[in-house]
């Protein structure tokens, strides 16, 4: 029998010793934050006495130490460059192959990859599922994906806008009557039974003028949730869709606009917002701030844009926003106190909800359907 235990130590380790140089330069406190000190929990140390054997305990044993090593000589090369590269180096490239005869399998709920197989056990921490990932030439891999559970933690990711086009043209549609779509006004009565399809709604009303260089334009749902353009812009139809809208879907509507969109040639994602709530975080806007300071967010050798808005100097309570990055670059992130900025009793019950949003967007770049 095998033990999750292995496949943690063997990720942690290779985690210590391939993080980017500036992880290192960050204060203490926030590197065990992002990558807490190893140490294993009892319940842990229980299975890997009852699954391994006295020899595979040992040598899980010696990767904790190697662990141990790797950090320490990692951050003493970045501290002094001229002195410890080589020892980084050798013990870097020291594998888990220590753990030879130890399949690993995944323990937490934070998708760990296994490299050599899957054994079967499931995580103590979180219902997980396992997908088969297509490597290219054969090969497989087994990727272990965390499901859901609220009552482990209090964290919760989701999608929180969505653009996308196609062409008019390339999408025929046909009334209830079978009669061709063929004016504007047609084809969003038409394209309005779709959505609905994948969303649970469609188009309620048309708005009283164009939107977005488009001649018309038509809301989605109620209360502002989305809104569809058509006319002009090269035949083409822009869809929004927005976070309270997302909300309002019906359960799966990913997967049914996945689908609806593969059908299409040439149909694009044009903007998408994802969005993670954090509702007692642990890492706080300054920690924010050190990572960028550290070059975490360099992208090609060059740091992004940064702005601070808010009282980051004496914080009055009401919320501070960190925004990294461009939205004309197509990539834009914020990262705001929303239980302060919400007020309203919010600030009270969760003060260290922290939410961050990626704004993704095609500039220079295809946003793929499987986002």
């Amino acid at each position: 029998m095998t033990l999750g235990a292995s496949s943690f130590i063997e990720n942690r380790f290779q985690d210590a010793v391939t993080l980017d140089e500036g992880f290192y330069r960050l204060p203490q406190r926030l590197q065990d934050k992002i990558l807490p000190p190893f140490v294993l929990t009892e319940q842990e140390k229980v299975r890997q006495r009852l699954l391994l054997s006295n020899a595979q305990v040992h040598r899980l044993e010696e990767m904790q130490a190697q662990h141990g090593q790797a950090i320490k000589a990692k951050a003493d090369s970045t501290a002094n460059p001229a002195q410890g590269v080589g020892e980084a180096a050798q013990t870097a490239d020291a594998p888990a192959a220590a753990l030879c005869g130890l399949a690993p399998t995944p323990l937490t709920n934070r998708g760990v990859k296994s490299q050599d197989g899957y054994s079967g056990l499931p995580s103590f921490e979180a219902l997980e599922k396992l997908k088969l990932v297509a490597m290219g030439k054969g090969k497989y891999q087994a990727v272990s994906i965390p499901l859901p559970d609220k009552s482990k933690d209090v964290k919760h990711s989701f999608v929180d806008w969505v653009n996308f086009t196609f062409k008019a043209d390339l999408f025929p549609i046909e009334l209830n009557t079978g009669h061709p779509a063929l004016g504007d006004e047609d084809y969003i009565t038409a394209l309005s039974l779709h959505l609905h399809d994948i969303f649970g709604y469609g188009i309620t009303r048309k708005r009283e003028s164009g939107l977005n260089f488009y001649h018309h334009s038509y809301d989605l749902g109620f209360n502002g949730w989305g809104i569809v353009c058509i006319g002009g812009q090269n035949g083409s139809v822009l869809v929004t869709v927005k976070g309270q809208g997302l909300m309002s879907a019906k359960v799966g509507w990913e997967l049914r606009l996945k689908r609806f969109l593969q059908n299409i040639p040439d149909a694009k994602i044009t903007r998408v917002d994802l969005a993670h709530d954090s509702f007692n975080s642990q890492v706080s806007l300054n920690d924010y701030l050190e990572m960028y300071r550290a070059g975490l967010f360099n992208g090609r050798g060059c740091p992004p844009e940064v702005e601070c808005h808010g009282n980051w100097e004496k914080p009055n309570g009401k919320g501070r926003t960190l925004y990294i990055g461009s939205r004309q670059s197509g990539r834009y992130l914020r990262i705001y106190e929303k239980g302060l900025q919400l007020a309203k009793g919010y600030h009270e019950q969760f003060p260290d909800w922290v939410r961050v949003e990626l704004e993704l967007k095609n500039d220079g770049r295809i946003t793929a359907l499987c986002l």
